[in-house]
């Protein structure tokens, strides 16, 4: 029997401390080790840490000194938070800067400790540390402690999903590293006045967009309903009747998605190579095909390679 522990199960206690202190409690139903990883992972951080709405991880480096901003994508528009980390010591304390772009200069000190309970359960504790006692109690009447309750509720889905789950047919597609759809297909040409030719008066197809450089050229058509296609002359490739397309992976990290898979000896074909409006890198997968991975600089465009 579990009495105490269960008891606090899900509940969230929300205290003011001192003249500038806030402290959270929750207890979790997972090991320390496992909620541990939930708050370092990136992609699992960005499953649960925006409330419900939709959250980017720009940069997660979990080290004395490293940095870290999320932007979350709420209905009332894009809010960015960022910070560095003061202390790393797993799987038990985590100190971090936290400020937010509306309030910049604002800085707030989050000390997260894990204490395993011996049954199974975890306490997260957090003790936030303001400037002044009017932005603590400026947070607290912002309808912090809903939303801290909101990215628990998630973070319980999160550790109570079997760490398997990423084969289940339910399972959030390809949330945990941050890729988002197909950006585009690539067709590799070598005459590009013919291919034009084909494709816009042959096909049909309106060019959404026409870049050049020297005599590389990279033309998009963005199709009615979603999706786009693009020739260019950039790649080595030649074309061939049985090579097919490039596949265009839109990403929400190009930097920690390529650091991930080289991690993974996921060899690369290319470093960063950057666009006007977008950057991309082209990697390997074990049958030897070419996968595009691809970033917009502005992730709410929709539809268009670079």
């Amino acid at each position: 029997m579990k009495p105490k522990t269960e008891q606090a199960v899900g509940t969230l206690d929300v205290q003011t401390v001192a003249d500038r202190e806030l402290r959270m409690e929750r207890v979790f139903n997972a090991s320390r080790e496992r909620v541990w990883r939930a708050l370092t992972d990136p992609s699992l951080v960005a499953r649960w840490w925006g409330r419900g709405n939709r959250l980017v991880v720009e940069r997660m480096v979990v080290e004395r000194g490293g940095h870290w901003r999320y932007l979350e994508h709420a209905p009332s528009g894009p809010q960015g938070f960022e910070g560095r980390y003061r202390e790393v010591m797993p799987p038990e304390r985590l100190v971090s800067t936290f400020e937010w772009d509306g309030r910049p200069g604002h800085v707030v000190v989050n000390t997260t400790t894990l204490e395993d309970m011996g049954d199974g359960c975890t306490r997260l504790v957090t003790v936030s540390l303001f400037e002044t006692t009017g932005d603590r109690d400026g947070m607290v009447r912002s309808g912090m402690e809903e939303g801290a309750n909101a990215s628990y509720d998630a973070l319980d889905r999160v550790l109570l999903t079997p760490e398997d789950a990423g084969s289940a047919p339910d399972a959030p597609a390809c949330a945990p590293l941050g890729i988002r759809r197909v950006a585009f297909t690539m067709h590799p040409v070598v005459d590009v006045a013919r291919a034009r030719a084909f494709y816009e008066h042959t096909l049909g197809l309106r060019p959404s967009m026409v870049g050049e450089h020297g005599n590389v050229h990279w033309i998009e058509y963005t199709l009615p309903d979603g999706g786009c296609l693009a020739i260019s002359n950039a790649s080595a490739d030649q074309p061939s009747a049985t090579a097919g397309a490039t596949l265009a992976l839109e990403v929400d990290d190009l930097a920690a998605l390529m650091q991930h898979l080289k991690a993974h000896d996921v060899p690369f074909k290319t470093e960063v190579i950057p666009g006007p409006s977008c950057k991309m890198a082209v990697c390997v997968d074990p049958e030897g095909n070419s996968i595009l991975l691809h970033q917009l600089d502005h992730a709410e465009v929709q539809g268009s390679g670079c």
